[in-house]
């Protein structure tokens, strides 16, 4: 199928569909972190988790083949941090308030906030060396070219 966007308008329709899956993906997080709250039990919710854990495994590896991070932040050891307590936060209070138990979500946030420091970090790594290996491509394709 031929595109008939012109360079402005493909970076808008990215720019669009951007903001829509992030849309998408934190509405179906919120209707996880609701339906579980309300007291539903997890296969209640198994639908939306698997279509969440779907999209957001398709676009990590999607991300990662391109050497890409994320198109509002750049890779750091302190973004990463602040991410996974973030995200720990939210989880450990999930937890929290469907256990009514404290006491395991806060066990629950320092666990995923050590686990997802850690992941973010490997891929932070992976990113990095894609972005070396294109570069490299790159730079023996240009060699090549001017021989």
């Amino acid at each position: 199928m031929k595109n008939v966007l012109d360079e402005r308008e493909q970076q808008i329709v990215s720019r669009i569909e951007h903001y829509g899956l992030t849309a998408l993906e934190i509405g179906l997080c919120i209707e996880i972190c609701v339906e579980l709250l309300r007291g539903a039990g997890f296969t209640a919710v198994v639908g939306e988790s698997i279509v969440l854990l779907l999209v957001s495994a398709g676009m990590m590896a999607s991300y990662l083949y391109y050497g890409l991070w994320d198109t509002d932040a750049k890779p750091s050891l302190g973004g990463n941090i602040r991410y996974s307590i973030l995200s720990s936060i939210c989880i450990g209070l999930v937890t929290g308030g469907i256990t009514h138990k404290a006491w395991l979500g806060v066990c629950v946030a320092a666990a995923v906030a050590v686990v997802m420091a850690g992941i973010l970090t490997v891929l932070m790594k992976m990113v990095e060396a894609r972005k070396r290996q294109q570069a490299d491509l790159y730079e023996s394709e240009n060699e090549e070219e001017s021989i």
